[in-house]
């Protein structure tokens, strides 16, 4: 199936009673992390780019 797909791109809307919509999909060797928000701070998204850091594990950003 690799040779047909090149990425999976998903896009969620945060829900109304909980602050954030998580979802997470991986495909020969690579995670894609999909967080939508209804909350004013990126504290998640701080803490996990921390994280990531401190590991020393590459990730990119997108941004809409």
């Amino acid at each position: 199936m690799a040779r047909y797909v090149e990425c999976f791109d998903f896009i969620l809307s945060p829900r109304s009673k909980t602050p954030y919509n998580i979802g997470v999909c991986s495909f020969d060797g690579e995670l894609r992390t999909n967080i939508s928000r209804n909350a004013q701070s990126a504290l998640l998204e701080d803490a996990l780019f921390a994280l990531f850091t401190a590991q020393e594990i590459a990730f990119e950003v997108e941004k809409q």
